[in-house]
């Protein structure tokens, strides 16, 4: 069964592709979070920013199915960006992508209006398995420890997705962790 957002039909009768936008102050980071996503065909990037005012006026300009937001950009951080876009558009999941760890952190993303919030040291377990379950309708909410917290619906935290895509994606995500560390450093 396809996602409700994939059941979308262009005028050709051919599904439309997810549409998913990444906003993280770091380009590293946003590169390797599109080549990740790019693993599932039916799925495009749809655009991408460095910073908050950015990412607010092309969310809200572009519509896309799903964002992947950092918490800490310039300009507006990643909470402040969420909040105008649930304000102005219930268009657009919201995930969060962050290095930062805390119950009290999760709880102001669930307030802010997100969706879901992945940890980017689980990325290659977690990253597309939260944008599924968000794009379905659902919530994806876990610790630093891993465990998922989404009401009402299993969202299968002990599955890797390696196992799912291979050498490859665990090839990359080693080298995506090890350029976000760099990243950080800097």
């Amino acid at each position: 069964m396809l996602c409700p957002a994939l059941e979308r039909v262009r005028d050709l009768g051919e599904l439309m592709p997810i549409r998913i936008f990444v906003a993280d102050d770091h380009e590293v980071v946003r590169e390797g979070v599109k080549s990740l996503l790019r693993i599932r065909p039916d799925w495009e990037i749809s655009g991408e920013s460095a910073n908050g005012p950015d990412t607010v006026a092309s969310v809200l300009a572009s519509r896309p199915d799903a964002l992947v937001l950092d918490l800490s950009m310039p300009g507006l951080n990643g909470l402040e960006v969420a909040k105008r876009i649930v304000a102005n558009s219930n268009v657009t999941k919201i995930l969060v992508f962050t290095m930062h760890d805390s119950m009290v952190l999760t709880e102001e993303v669930r307030k802010a209006g997100a969706h879901g919030l992945v940890h980017k040291s689980l990325a290659g377990r977690d990253l597309i398995r939260a944008l599924e379950v968000i794009l379905e309708g659902g919530t994806f909410f876990e610790s630093g420890s891993g465990e998922t917290q989404s009401p009402g619906r299993d969202t299968g935290s002990k599955m890797l997705l390696f196992r799912e895509f291979g050498e490859q994606a665990q090839n990359w995500m080693a080298s995506l962790q090890r350029c976000s560390a760099l990243a950080v450093q800097y």
